[in-house]
């Protein structure tokens, strides 16, 4: 990330507002769906946390979460969203701005954040589980139902459930980069294969009962919707047909490969964590 972006919580309405405009430029969001300035300053006014990045004075990213409880009664941050410019990705920017919520949720003594993210989303499934460590159990068909926005416009809004324990000690030795990869040699239950009309599914194997399985999906699944709207419904199901059996079988996401430019690879474990 660059030295000039600095993070920093937002603090003024119209500081807000900008964080408002922000989600309908990197989303396409019409202005009803934006999050309201009331209900972001109530979250935050009681624990909650909106996180600014800021190149001076021009608001190039955030990230907005809110506390809530899990099933056992214990305190949680749900970050329901995170989004950075355009002109702006690939400096780190959506990195920082978790690492920001994790330590302000650590002050607090809470030590677990989840979200919800697009399985079909290949830079955010990186960020998510390889970088900061998260860990996927659980799989939600149209979680949203049909959504209005840009990039969901059309398809179910399939979501996978991101878990994020904020000081085990996998988490710290991810962050420590002193975590050992797994290894990228597993059999594939989903895999990628190339064709005219380009990257296709290439069949499921639910056969599989080894530790280790591979789920492989394209890494620009914006551009095969435009381009080839048919495969990109077929990736979706596929991909929810896979994971929904594995899941539900004691698998769990533990990590994410980049195969090469054209896909990644999720990494789903079972056995002991």
């Amino acid at each position: 990330m660059q030295e000039k972006i600095k993070i920093r919580s937002l603090q003024t309405a119209e500081e807000y507002r900008a964080c408002q405009e922000l989600q309908m430029k990197v989303w396409g969001l019409p202005e009803l769906e934006v999050l309201p300035y009331h209900q972001a300053l109530t979250a935050v006014l009681n624990g909650g946390m909106l996180l600014g990045a800021y190149d001076g004075e021009k608001l190039v990213g955030f990230c907005y979460g809110f506390v809530g409880l899990d099933e056992a009664g214990d305190t949680i941050i749900c970050s329901h969203m995170l989004a950075v410019l355009p002109d702006y990705r690939g400096q780190g920017i959506g990195y920082q701005l978790k690492l920001a919520q994790r330590e302000k949720a650590l002050s607090r003594g809470i030590k677990t954040m989840t979200w919800t993210y697009d399985p079909m989303e290949a830079a955010n499934a990186y960020l998510n589980i390889h970088r900061l460590g998260g860990v996927v159990r659980h799989y939600y068909v149209n979680h949203y139902g049909e959504m209005p926005d840009k990039l969901n416009q059309g398809i179910p809004s399939d979501r996978l459930l991101l878990e994020w324990y904020l000081d085990s000690k996998r988490v710290r030795a991810i962050l420590e980069k002193r975590f050992p990869p797994i290894s990228g040699e597993a059999r594939k239950v989903l895999f990628l294969q190339h064709s005219p009309h380009g990257p296709e599914p290439g069949g499921i194997d639910l056969e599989a009962a080894e530790n280790n399985l591979l789920v492989e999906i394209p890494s620009n699944f914006q551009v095969l919707k435009k381009e080839a709207f048919p495969l990109a419904l077929r990736w979706r199901l596929e991909v929810r047909k896979a994971m929904l059996h594995y899941l539900s079988r004691g698998y769990r996401v533990e990590d994410v490969l980049r195969r090469d430019r054209e896909k990644i690879a999720y990494v789903l474990v079972k056995g002991e964590e």
